[in-house]
């Protein structure tokens, strides 16, 4: 019989050994435990625990682990009630290189104040994106001397499918908030800007820009206010080969801006800016153009946006202005806004080939002008209503009996009589889900108006600890299909629509719950 010995001495090291390993192992967080900012101070020591995590050691762990991450701030020293700064030293925050990180400030109030950093003369940002699917929201910004906050795709990268919500910008340089790609082979496609507040900041409140032949596609500015910025209120443009394409520009609250207006798409070095839908804006009180879509030098674009259903007025010139300077501004749509109480001209078009029709054009200071050819001002019948149309109804079909003439170049061939008023469309219904993949769903839905101009598409996701509905996307009219892609596998998600259009919007669909693969 063999007897084999057992070695105490051996056994008590490894057991020391793995005491060790679960000691150290309690002390970092676990895969599936948020970094809990903790301290209002700037430090890095290299840990972020419960002893002591800053928002830049947050951020240092966040990038180095893999998988999705969540910050969040501890109420005790962030309480909602107070208003905690946490002001970087002489360095910027690290940028968010990790994809799928979650900073939600919900419940707290959590500023970054950049006033270090102009006691030191640094041109210093504040919290920079160059990842995908990052979700930051509830935090306020102020005195920063460079971008507050930014999305950017640069160097050939990706910034796809991320979302700032809730974030306040003030008294800052730059662009407020702000969505870029620059190079070639760069893309920041699907990101949303939504429920943000931009107020005195020293250039766009929000800028989506693409550069050096990046590509911006598919990005969203939603239910924003912004406010007194010496530049623009929204930006949508494009330069040097870039290519900024089906941007949704919807439900903003935009007044107080400058030069050269306050929601502005444009392109200029062989950019091109197409396809975008600006929607449902409210835009007054700037002290230049209020929609401004141009493009200049040979090369640029900025064809096929449509522009609906704002109100735009009390600016210092036109209320919308459709430019173009060697360029192509030709194919866009100008319907169903009202421009009035603007100094200039209600509509102002040098470009050709463009749809103006529906739109409500009272109390400028001149009502068109149009400089371009073969410009439509009617469509199906229809033109626009002006409240200076001295012409006569006499068979009652509600348009004027004689064209209204927009000097030079210019013809309404239909005036309305009245205001043009349109019913709120009916609710689409028996919204449906397909999943198509572990990060793929298809959506359908019964269009149940005929008058609608397209369908808003709402998402419910979780961020941080809290459900949140998101616009993902605006569709045209007649839609009745939508394929959700780059979603998280094995996730809930829940989807509602609803129709709009001049008189506003339908009453929402039902709710569909799916889950992906």
């Amino acid at each position: 019989m063999i007897v084999i010995r057992k070695k105490p001495f051996v056994l008590s090291i490894l057991g020391l050994l793995l005491f060790l390993l679960s000691v150290l192992n309690l002390a970092q967080p676990q895969d599936d435990r948020p970094f809990v900012v903790n301290t209002s101070d700037d430090l890095d020591d290299g840990i972020c625990d419960d002893i002591h995590c800053s928002l830049r050691e947050a951020i240092n762990a966040a990038n180095s682990r893999e998988g999705a991450d969540l910050i969040i701030f501890d109420p005790a020293v962030f309480p909602l009630s107070g208003d905690v700064a946490i002001a970087p030293s002489n360095e910027h925050f690290p940028h968010l290189l990790d994809d799928r990180t979650t900073i939600d400030a919900t419940g707290t109030s959590v500023t970054i104040d950049g006033s270090n950093y102009i006691l030191l003369e640094m041109k210093e940002p504040g919290l920079i994106i160059k990842s995908s699917g990052n979700r930051i929201r509830g935090i306020k910004f102020t005195n920063i001397p460079y971008a507050p906050i930014a999305i950017m795709a640069v160097k050939g990268r990706k910034a796809n499918d991320n979302f700032l919500i809730d974030i306040s910008v003030s008294d800052s340089v730059e662009d407020a908030l702000s969505i870029q790609a620059d190079g070639i082979n760069s893309i920041a496609s699907r990101n949303i800007i939504m429920n943000c507040t931009a107020v005195n900041n020293e250039d766009d409140g929000i800028n989506v820009v693409s550069s050096n032949g990046g590509v911006c596609s598919q990005n969203i500015v939603y239910g924003n206010f912004i406010s007194d910025h010496p530049e623009c209120g929204v930006e949508v443009e494009s330069s040097s080969g870039g290519q900024t394409c089906f941007t949704i520009v919807a439900d903003n609250i935009i007044r107080g801006h400058t030069y050269p207006g306050s929601l502005v798409i444009y392109s200029e070095g062989g950019g091109k800016v197409d396809d975008s839908i600006v929607c449902s804006n409210v835009v007054t009180s700037g002290l230049d153009k209020g929609i401004s879509v141009a493009a200049c030098e040979t090369g640029s674009e900025a064809m096929n946006n449509i522009v609906m259903n704002n109100v735009i007025k009390e600016h210092l010139k036109d209320g919308i202005s459709i430019s173009c300077a060697g360029a192509n501004c030709s194919k866009n749509v100008i319907k169903g806004n009202k421009t009035q109480d603007n100094d200039g001209y209600g509509i102002y078009l040098d470009a050709d080939d463009n749809h103006i029709y529906h739109n409500n054009i009272g109390n400028n200071g001149f009502q068109g002008s149009d400089n371009g050819n073969n410009n439509g001002w009617d469509k199906k019948g229809e033109g626009n209503y002006w409240n200076d149309y001295s012409g006569i109804d006499n068979d009652g079909d509600g348009l004027g009996d004689s064209p209204y003439i927009i000097s030079p170049n210019g013809v309404d061939r239909f005036p309305l009589m009245k205001k043009f008023l349109q019913r709120k469309p009916n609710s689409p219904n028996k919204l449906k889900a397909f999943i198509l993949s572990n990060q793929g769903i298809k959506l359908r839905w019964n269009d149940k108006s005929k008058n609608e101009d397209g369908f808003e598409i709402h998402r419910k996701e979780k961020i941080g600890k809290k459900w949140i509905w998101l616009l993902i996307w605006l569709t045209k009219a007649n839609v009745k299909t939508y394929k959700d892609t780059n979603l998280i596998p094995n996730t809930i998600y829940k989807y509602r629509v609803r129709a709009f259009n001049a008189g506003g919007y339908s009453r929402y669909s039902n709710i569909i719950k799916v889950k992906t693969e």
